[in-house]
């Protein structure tokens, strides 16, 4: 199941309490009132639920509700007891009875959507999932699920369209006809629960992109489905990917041998690797600086590519040395230069809200933008960012993060440092697991070295000078007008991260991905059990899987509930300052149910 398509099933229980399970019948006897001998039901109740004994859970909370009818917190256990125990139909009427005795709980109402979710009942479910949103506006849980039942909604429709003749609402969607990151996702889900119908989709791509060669989603999105259909199902033959890997070589516009496509990399174009001359020895510290960035894998990468002639080679040393040195020059720059943070979010919510917190921890400016206007999808980060920049200094240091899922940790305080230390990318941009959203980007990734602990772009945290930001949201923007807004689709309305990886592949002469989580340390797929507070210093944590303290972690893809979990680990140590611990610690109570 796709991360991206999971509801969140809320447990509901907060007490932490460890009793001694004894016999109910006992327990009620032992007690002087009904009161006392209804909590001990209950916390016994939620002791057998979280050893997934459903059943006898759900019997100490009907016991429970004997004492209590009124009570509605008791329907609502129940209610989830006897959800995982399997009964859906008498799960529903005690949610049913739950909300009844209690409207305005957000959570009884989202858990009461996720299960109608699972009976396909998908109109009822949105309608309650936004009524829990107006209950809790600051609790982007509720969206998500929302917007899950939504796709569900979307994928019945869209695999009846699949299957007809010509298929041409579908083929409208990936020209550009009414495009948005949804209905790509909603294709993936079909043929990520019904692989047979990979070839139908095929068929359908391929014609979407004879009408419109240049929109860049549905090479994509068919160079996706060509790669899962010969790597994970071990269906048709390689060659498939060869035409794969044409179809986004086009798209992308790649040279041969080049580290920069656009003329604005070119101006700002940095040659890794040739930092000393021959036969200089290097010391310690020094070596394991450059094992930090990708010098070596890309040089040898655009090596294998480049001409071969001696005198050109002579030349782009001299070349190379001159940028080195325009590099070095820079990092003094760097290292003094104001820092400010910003983010992109149209609504307020509590991991914003300590994200925030984080940041005045360290004395860092921090600018939120968007603030209570209409949210038209992941494209708004790019062009928010672009229209604030305009005003701000070309010589100032910004990075730029995601709203609800980073938080910065107290050695972010020497990130202006590290970054000049350890890199010499004009920018240094977050690095992750996956090659998402697009597997198929792997057959043209430059410099993928699976020894390191993360491989492709993340573009949640990136940091730069202005000047060169700005250089990189005009490129990606223009990428964005080229191959996908001409179509008439909108700009906004898409994956962000697909761009910043196109960004890169074009131009890696200006770019770094930060494979070791020196600044930035993405968490799809990361066990929370790979961090660990750095005892006497509040909120510094150390990665096992990195070898490093980050500046700040990012809950990406699966990663979510892994960042939940180290905010409240920090939490409970008092990073950040000031911030709400109820907060933190509700963030982390939520344990994602995927609907099948």
């Amino acid at each position: 199941m796709n991360p991206l398509l999971s509801l969140t099933f809320f447990v509901l229980f907060c007490s932490t309490t460890i009793i001694t399970i004894v016999c109910s019948e006992e327990v009620i006897k032992e007690v002087h009132s009904l009161q006392e001998a209804e909590e001990q039901l209950r916390i016994q109740g939620i002791a057998l639920y979280r050893s997934e004994d459903f059943e006898s859970a759900a019997q100490l909370f009907s016991k429970a509700i004997t004492l209590n009818p009124s009570n509605a917190a008791n329907h609502a256990y129940l209610a989830n007891a006897i959800y995982k125990a399997g009964n859906i139909p008498l799960a529903i009427k005690g949610f049913e009875k739950a909300i009844e005795l209690d409207p305005t709980n957000a959570r009884y109402l989202s858990n009461m959507g996720a299960i109608l979710v699972v009976e396909k009942h998908y109109d009822e479910a949105i309608e309650i999932f936004e009524k829990s949103m107006k209950l809790q506006p600051e609790d982007g849980t509720l969206k998500k699920n929302r917007d899950t039942a939504k796709m569900f909604r979307r994928r019945q429709i869209m695999e009846d369209q699949l299957l007809t003749e010509d298929a041409q609402d579908v083929v409208d969607v990936f020209i550009g006809k009414n495009y948005t990151n949804e209905f790509e996702i909603t294709l993936r889900l079909i043929l990520e629960e019904d692989p047979n119908l990979g070839p139908r989709a095929m068929e359908v791509l391929k014609k979407a992109t004879v009408i419109s060669p240049e929109f860049a989603i549905a090479r994509h999105v068919l160079s996706n489905t060509i790669h899962d259909w010969v790597l994970e199902h071990k269906q048709g033959d390689r060659t498939m990917l060869q035409t794969a890997k044409t179809m986004l070589k086009e798209s992308l516009e790649l040279v041969e041998g080049e580290m920069c496509v656009t003329e604005n990399c070119k101006k700002r174009q940095v040659h890794f690797g040739v930092g000393e001359e021959k036969g200089e020895e290097k010391g310690e510290e020094e070596e394991k600086k450059v094992d930090y960035s990708v010098l070596g894998k890309l040089t040898s990468f655009f090596k294998k590519n480049s001409n071969n002639n001696n005198n050109n080679n002579n030349n782009n040393n001299n070349n190379n040395n001159n940028n080195n040195k325009m590099a070095n020059s820079e990092a003094n720059v760097i290292k003094s230069a104001p820092l400010r943070v910003v983010c992109v979010s149209t609504s307020m919510r509590t991991e914003l809200r300590t994200l925030i917190k984080s940041a005045e921890a360290l004395n860092y400016k921090f600018d939120v933008l968007g603030m209570d206007t209409h949210w038209y999808g992941l494209g708004s980060k790019v062009t928010m960012f672009t229209e604030y920049l305009a005003d701000v200094d070309d010589d100032e240091l910004v990075l730029f993060v995601d709203a609800f899922d980073v938080l910065l940790l107290p050695d972010a305080a020497d990130i202006a440092a590290r970054y000049a230390d350890n890199f010499k990318g004009r920018i240094v941009i977050g690095a992750e697991l996956a090659c998402s959203p697009d597997k198929s980007l792997d057959l043209v990734y430059p410099g993928v070295d699976k020894t390191k602990p993360f491989q492709y772009v993340n573009s949640g945290s990136y940091i730069g000078l202005v000047k060169d930001v700005k250089m990189m949201l005009e490129d990606v923007s223009a990428d964005i007008a080229k191959h996908h807004a001409f179509s008439g689709a909108s700009p906004l309305a898409l994956d962000d991260q697909r761009w910043f990886t196109r960004y890169y592949i074009r131009n890696p002469g200006v770019i770094e991905r930060d494979e070791m989580g020196i600044l930035f340390h993405t968490l799809h797929d990361i066990d929370p059990k790979e961090f660990t507070n750095i005892e006497g210093e509040p909120g510094r944590l150390y990665s096992n899987w990195t070898k490093s303290t980050p500046c700040l972690i990012h809950g990406n893809g699966n990663g979510l509930s892994t960042f939940h979990d180290l905010v409240r680990k920090v939490g409970e140590v008092g990073w950040p300052p000031g911030a709400d611990k109820t907060s933190i610690a509700m963030g982390a109570t939520n344990s994602p149910l995927e609907i099948k």
